[in-house]
């Protein structure tokens, strides 16, 4: 019997369960073969439409070789030659036309690109999940019937032990390994290509998620499955198939709580201590739970702890993988925002005055030079400004201990100065690093590594330290706190390679770096977050950034072009009545087909995705067009201090490439005097390009606020503003809630993974305006109880005139 995949594709569009074009068959027509193995459909041109599983770059980054994924399977897509030629990042939603064709019993599609067409539809709603098989099946991936239903679909391996094979920690070639699920061994190969390749060892009992490839050389093509990971977090240690990571929160000098869910109910416990033996456990052993909170007590300030989350059922103990977390420090932190160009401070509004037309090198050199910094830990993408390679020289001859980090792509006339006095550096290719993307940070760690917490800095935005971007449009942050530089610094070693003077070979920058700094902080009272790319989900905090907005999303940036971030601010705007969108870009954002999401905001009909209304949107044209806007700060509900205003800012463009294969830096503010800071320059950025909409200078929190926001008509009008179903996962009742603004006929629709109508909750049913709660019993239209999937609910909505109209889709899961 077929094994059938649950996941559907969706367009970002989310308006109907079919795919965007009528030509498209299903994936899993394409893996039906003869008694061979040889595609009954070999040389015959078809159009799908599903989900990128593997992006443009993954395992090849000259030939395009990416997986696609529908709601039946998976197919693999190969271009001669073609990665420069097709981006596709992963969660992208495409439509592929080409021919079926096989290499070594790998049913494809493509070849060339001469025949080959793949239209990117932006990020998809729904991203297929892996489907959970035994060593086994993967084995007898070729069925009675002779099809391979499972081909190229994204798997997922469990109780996995290794049979043969070393692991490779370090960096190699490609690599197999044999593993055995206790029903059969079968090969998990690692592609040298992949983050896996150099990867910590998974121990006994681990999981794998991956591409099910095949590979025989020879007719008839039925054996030669294999199991392909993709990335470093695709490999699960043992306990990672039931936790997902701890969050830190509440951080203070002696305490921190740690938040965690698990797929099932079970225990609430944490083991933490000074290293990864932890040696102490607190929280709940007879709990059972889903959703855990664990209070950690007794820690000491200024204090690096390691930990992992525990939780233990009927079906055992399930571990979540080690993590780290820094205590708040009982000296007085410091944050100190300086900005390289005008503010306008009349929206000071009572907070302080931002610090404007600042020579950012001169502030950073004149700290560099202060008597009382002993260690330098600076990555710079490029190094070009005299004064501050004078001043890294100054504090080496004073006996400060200098280590720096430069993109490999950009001179280096500047880091031999140092290391003619000295100064030990290294570029981003060394020990094998970076043969894409750049090392792309902009910080300077000053005594992260003296053993003094009283005096460790920071220094971080978005300013390059080079001469012909001296006079860019930038923002610094300058740091006093210990957790945040021991932070810093470790992320620092892990690209050394070392905690020495001397880099290791085992440095790891770009797409194999780990998830391994603490990332919640207290300094002063206020909560920072720090995360690092490629390793950190950053694109993740941004966007959970965007929906944490109730009144305001404000942002300048170099940078736009990930989709997701755009679909985020949209959704949001969409989802909150009055939210105001504006921002201002760099000028040249080039032309509408080379990605800048600058279009898709403006409102222009060429871009994927546009935005009807567009966003309050400006281009800084106002700037010399040898000077960038270079910022990439994000300011949420500024001025609302009952709202967590926020300031998102650093070195991370909102990108593809500063997602996935970037070294980047990202720091997260939750504080209105600092969002407030930076809406002084934003006002400045914004009225120079040409916006004029009000920012908000009184700084109230009154709820009717927002009627006085001049953008709050464009959204007023809008049929539905929330929709969501709770609980979700759920069995066996889910609610299905919504609020209307005004008069509307409405229907809710259930269909399952095919798109085929399981159910009318409502048919066209009259409601007037308010919050509507329905219920779905997670039964069909006759009554029967549906099997546990992936379910959607469509709710669609008319206007009491007939003329407006408006749909949404929200998937639910039936355990």
């Amino acid at each position: 019997m077929r094994v059938m995949l649950l996941n559907l594709f969706l367009s970002v569009a989310a308006c109907s369960l079919l795919p965007a074009t009528g030509a498209a068959v299903p994936i899993a027509d394409l893996h039906q073969n003869d008694a061979t193995g040889v595609p009954t459909m070999l040389g015959d041109t078809v159009t799908v439409t599903g989900v990128v599983t593997v992006p443009t770059g993954l395992l090849d980054d000259y030939h395009l070789e990416v997986y696609v994924q529908d709601a039946t399977g998976g197919i693999n897509v190969w271009i001669n030659g073609g990665a420069g030629s097709y981006p596709v990042a992963l969660g992208d939603s495409v439509t592929v036309t080409s021919r079926v064709a096989q290499y070594n019993g790998l049913t494809e599609l493509g070849t060339s690109s001469s025949y080959t067409t793949i239209v990117n539809h932006g990020a998809a709603t729904v991203i297929p999940l892996p489907l959970p098989i035994s060593c086994a099946e993967l084995e007898n991936s070729f069925h009675g019937d002779y099809s391979e239903p499972n081909e190229s679909a994204l798997i997922r391996l469990d109780n996995l032990t290794i049979v043969s094979g070393t692991w490779p920690e370090t960096p190699g070639g490609n690599t197999m390994i044999h593993v055995n699920d206790g029903t059969a061994t079968t090969l998990l190969y690692i592609d040298e290509d992949t983050p896996v390749n150099g990867s910590d060892h998974p121990g006994d009992n681990f999981s794998a998620i991956g591409i099910l490839k095949q590979y025989d050389a020879s007719a008839p093509y039925t054996s030669g499955y294999e199991l392909v990971p993709r990335y470093a977090s695709d490999i699960i240690p043992p306990g990672g198939a039931q936790l997902l990571p701890g969050r830190v929160r509440n951080v203070a000098q002696t305490s921190a709580d740690v938040l965690f869910e698990t797929s099932q109910p079970g225990s609430s416990e944490v083991e933490y201590g000074p290293t990864d033996a932890y040696g102490s456990t607190a929280g709940d052993p007879g709990a059972m739970v889903v959703n855990h909170t664990v209070p950690l007590t007794g820690l000491t300030p200024d204090t690096i702890y390691h930990f992992r989350v525990k939780s233990t059922n009927n079906g055992g103990t399930d571990y979540g993988p080690d993590q780290l977390l820094a205590t708040a420090s009982d000296v007085p932190g410091e944050i100190h925002v300086m900005m390289s160009h005008g503010a306008e401070h009349e929206y000071a509004g009572g907070y302080d005055e931002v610090s404007q037309l600042q020579n950012l090198s001169v502030q950073l050199a004149l700290k560099l030079n202060s008597a009382a910094v002993t260690s330098v830990d600076a990555a710079f993408y490029s190094l070009s400004m005299q004064n501050v390679t004078n001043s890294l020289i100054l504090a080496h001859d004073r006996g400060c201990q200098v280590r720096l980090i430069i993109d490999q792509n950009n001179s280096t006339d500047h880091a031999e100065q140092c290391a003619a006095v000295g100064i030990p550096y290294i570029v981003s290719s060394f020990a094998g690093n970076h043969a894409t993307g750049f090392m792309h940070n902009k910080y300077v760690v000053m005594n992260g590594r003296d053993g003094d917490p009283a005096n460790d800095w920071v220094w971080t935005g978005s300013a390059n330290m080079s001469f012909y971007g001296n006079s860019d449009v930038n923002n610094a942050l300058l740091i006093r706190d210990h957790g945040l530089a021991q932070a810093y610094t470790l992320e620092f070693n892990e690209m050394w390679g070392s905690d020495t003077q001397i880099p290791g070979a085992g440095a790891r920058m770009g797409s194999i770096k780990h998830d391994n700094t603490p990332h919640e902080f207290t300094i002063n009272g206020l909560r920072v977050e720090q995360y690092m790319s490629p390793s950190d989900g950053v694109t993740g905090k941004i966007i959970e950034a965007i929906t944490s907005a109730d009144h305001s999303l404000y942002f300048a940036i170099l940078a736009f072009t990930h989709n997701d971030v755009s679909l985020a601010m949209r959704d949001r705007r969409d989802a909150v009545i009055g939210l105001q969108v504006s921002g201002v870009f760099e000028q040249d954002q080039g032309t509408c087909w080379e990605g800048s999401e600058y279009f898709a905001l403006h409102g222009e009909t060429c871009a994927p995705n546009y935005w009807n209304p567009p966003a309050d949107v400006w281009l800084d044209t106002a700037l010399d067009p040898e000077d960038y806007l270079h910022h990439k700060y994000l300011i949420v509900d500024a001025n609302w201090t009952d709202s967590d205003p926020l300031v998102l800012t650093g070195s991370h463009n909102w990108s593809y490439n500063a997602e996935t294969v970037n070294d980047e830096n990202t720091v997260i503010i939750h504080d209105a005097n600092v969002a407030n800071q930076y809406l002084q320059e934003f006002a400045a950025r914004y009225h120079e390009s040409g916006g004029s909409e009000d920012l908000g200078v009184a700084t109230g929190v009154a709820d009717d606020a927002i009627d006085d926001h001049p953008s709050g008509d464009r959204v007023q009008e809008r049929l539905i503003s929330t929709f969501s179903c709770y609980p979700n996962p759920f069995n066996p009742l889910s609610r299905i809630e919504f609020l209307t603004n005004g008069p509307a006929r409405v229907s809710v629709r259930i269909f399952d993974a095919r798109g085929a109508l399981i159910r009318a909750v409502a048919s066209d049913e009259p409601m007037g305006p308010g919050l509507h709660i329905l219920g779905w019993n997670g039964t069909d239209a006759a009554g029967r109880v549906m099997p546990s999937g992936a379910y959607f609910a469509q709710l669609s909505a008319t206007g009491h005139d007939g003329a407006q109209q408006q749909q949404s889709l929200r998937m639910m899961l039936v355990r």
